[in-house]
């Protein structure tokens, strides 16, 4: 059996100089109350302002994450002192964030909020892990979207844990906090931290059922594609050492169609074709290649065009935020034919940052395409969430 501890009001943690202290022995009363339940997870999405507030700081900074650290480190300490067999379940994040401090939705991507988590345990300079696992909410961006379709980063779906991995990574390495196994680095017995992915689910179409009332919030699928769907990201975890547990949420839909009709049996106790598909999922288990994993020492989609165009000598991009320094060097030929004209040339740096996905155009004062060929050009690439994670790259001439 598994409990969710959350609080009750987004604030009952935050508002209180002593509610860390507070939320962490009420998690103990649980575990005293319920001997027999040795799984916690601890929060419910904490990186949305709808279950944890505040979310930012009058700076813009990531409040949310090291309120929410200073509460799973005292919950942790407190279930362990119930009983040192209890596997305390850290984040259970959201797949889904803005990261647009002001904004109406007060929400934390998972990807910055897991590694400001890990920000803050280091800060705090603690000696003891403050999870076992990990939890993780791999719901699609839109309700038709199959599994298979991710999220663009920062944000995380069925197919992106890896991402998530990354961060975790990111955040904790070389802490006294496990991180996720990597593939041949971990000796046999090392404490290695799992996905619990305790909320997954598809919306299925109720209009023509008698058992719901109300307006449906999302656009839902078919029985049939829920079936196929749930059929999909089973096999696929299966296959994947680092995914502990998957739960759908829920079992039986809810009636009002303003909440979630993501069950595997409908609200008038009748089962979907899901549930025998999910049974069948899980009998047949991993039927392909075991998913291996190893963290990143670069930069995530770092790459360069090498061509002019629109006023720019050529563009960067990543698939991930990051910053970047761009050098153009003068040739030996460019500056032997300066120094022949009494002219000068040196070399030149640019530094800027990137967004994830989006292009950035490149060019120097005094350097056009009629003389690029003058120069090399070297770009390196830092990852914003790593500045240890780096990417080189460089271009002999420009012509």
């Amino acid at each position: 059996m598994l409990l969710s501890v959350a609080p009750g009001h987004i604030t009952d943690v935050t508002r209180d100089p002593s509610g860390a202290r507070k939320f962490a022995a009420y998690t103990a009363l649980v575990a005293r109350t319920f001997p027999s339940v040795t799984d916690f997870i601890i929060g419910n999405e904490p990186n949305l302002g709808r279950f944890w507030f505040p979310t930012y700081n009058r700076n813009q900074s990531i409040v949310a994450a090291a309120t929410y650290e200073k509460a799973l480190a005292a919950s942790y300490d407190a279930l362990k002192a119930v009983n040192p067999n209890i596997d305390v379940i850290g984040l259970a994040v959201s797949p889904r964030g803005d990261d647009r401090p002001g904004s109406r939705r007060n929400t934390i991507s998972p990807v910055r909020f897991i590694k400001a988590v890990g920000d803050a345990y280091r800060k705090s300079r603690r000696t003891k892990p403050i999870m076992d696992n990990a939890a993780l909410h791999p719901y699609p961006s839109t309700n038709t979207d199959p599994p298979g379709r991710g999220a663009s980063w920062p944000n995380v779906g069925v197919p992106n844990l890896d991402r998530a991995q990354q961060a975790f990574w990111d955040g904790f390495h070389g802490t006294h906090q496990p991180t996720f196994q990597e593939s041949g680095r971990a000796p046999r017995g090392a404490a290695r931290v799992r996905w619990i992915l305790d909320e997954a689910g598809w919306q299925t179409d109720t209009r023509r059922l008698p058992a719901y009332f109300g307006k449906e919030n999302t656009p839902p699928v078919g029985e049939a594609a829920q079936a196929r769907f749930y059929k999909s990201i089973v096999q696929r975890y299966a296959c994947d050492p680092h995914v502990a547990a998957l739960l759908f949420f829920h079992w039986i839909d809810e009636a009002d169609r303003d909440r979630l009709q993501s069950g595997l049996v409908r609200a008038d106790g009748t089962i979907k074709p899901a549930a025998n598909a999910v049974k069948t999922a899980i009998a047949g288990g991993c039927a392909g290649t075991h998913v291996a994993w190893r963290h990143s020492t670069t930069v995530g989609g770092a790459r360069v065009t090498w061509k002019p165009k629109a006023g720019y000598l050529f563009f960067a991009k990543a698939s991930e935020d990051a910053s970047f320094t761009a050098t153009a060097t003068p040739t030996k030929t460019a500056l032997k034919r300066a120094r022949a004209s009494k002219q000068k040339l040196k070399t030149v740096t640019l530094k800027g940052k990137l967004k994830a996905h989006l292009g950035h155009g490149i060019k120097f004062k005094a350097i056009t395409p009629q003389n690029a060929s003058n120069y090399t050009y070297k770009v390196k690439f830092t990852a914003a969430l790593n500045p240890a994670r780096t990417v080189t790259v460089t271009r002999t001439t420009l012509r």
